[in-house]
């Protein structure tokens, strides 16, 4: 698992870790801290609204100015050139 940021770029969110910049698509598996915890979650998009869903029943929406730290999966990443 790699470790970084996650922050609102628009109506987009990107990923960072160290000097790289990925994507964040709707369907992505990530782990979220949230005090000294790890929790992991499914990002999806509803419209322009970006949420997670936990455990496929509690969900909320991911909030524009908020930094979120993150583990993700190497095979999850993917940058911008990638995919276009």
């Amino acid at each position: 698992m790699k470790e970084g940021i996650m922050i609102s770029n628009h109506n987009a969110w990107q990923i960072w870790i160290g000097q790289e910049a990925f994507i964040v698509y709707e369907g992505m598996p990530v782990e979220i801290k949230f005090q000294s915890d790890y929790l992991n979650f499914i990002i999806g998009k509803d419209y322009d609204d970006w949420f997670v869903m936990y455990k496929g029943s509690v969900a909320f929406n991911l909030r524009h100015p908020d930094v979120y730290k993150i583990r993700v999966a190497p095979i999850e990443l993917m940058r911008e050139e990638d995919v276009f």
